[in-house]
C-alpha cells in the first residue's frame, strides 16, 4: 500500500525570481506562515539573512546548490519546528552555531561542500535522539 496516497497533496511549489540579497530578505519577511522554504539551485548569492529566524513555522529549509557565503546565522536557533536543514554545496564559512544543534525537532542537517571550519559544537552530544543525520 502506498502510504503517501492517503496524505493530502502538498501545495505546488512557486518559483520566485530571487536574484539579490535584498529581494531574498524581502521574500523571507513576507512569508512568515511558511512551513517549507525550498530555494535550492537558484544561484542565490550573499549570506543567509538573520530574518530567517523569524519564520517560526518552518519545518524544512533547502538552500542547497547556491553560492551562499558568510556564516550560519545564530537566528536559525529560533526555528523550534525545524526538522530538516539542507545548505550543502554553497560557500558558507565559520563554525556551526550550537543553537542549531539544540533545536528540539531537528532530524537532518546537511552542510557538506561548504567552507566550514572549527570543531563540532559541544552541543552535538545534547542533540538527543531527534538528530539522525549530520
Amino acid at each position: 500500500r502506498n502510504a503517501s496516497a492517503s496524505r493530502a497533496s502538498p501545495p505546488e511549489a512557486v518559483s520566485l525570481p530571487v536574484t539579490s540579497q535584498e529581494a531574498w530578505a524581502q521574500c523571507v519577511a513576507a512569508v512568515a506562515q511558511c512551513t517549507a522554504l525550498d530555494l535550492h539551485g537558484l544561484g542565490l548569492t550573499g549570506s543567509i539573512p538573520s530574518a530567517i529566524g523569524a519564520l517560526a513555522n518552518l519545518s524544512s529549509i533547502n538552500l542547497a546548490g547556491n553560492a551562499l557565503e558568510g556564516t550560519l546565522p545564530k537566528a536559525l536557533g529560533n526555528l523550534t519546528k525545524l526538522v530538516q536543514l539542507n545548505l550543502e554545496n554553497n560557500a558558507i564559512e565559520g563554525n556551526i552555531p550550537e543553537e542549531l544543534l539544540m533545536l528540539p525537532s531537528i532530524a537532518s542537517i546537511r552542510l557538506h561542500n561548504n567552507r566550514l571550519s572549527g570543531s563540532l559544537p559541544g552541543a552535538l552530544g545534547l542533540a538527543g535522539e531527534t538528530l539522525a543525520f549530520l
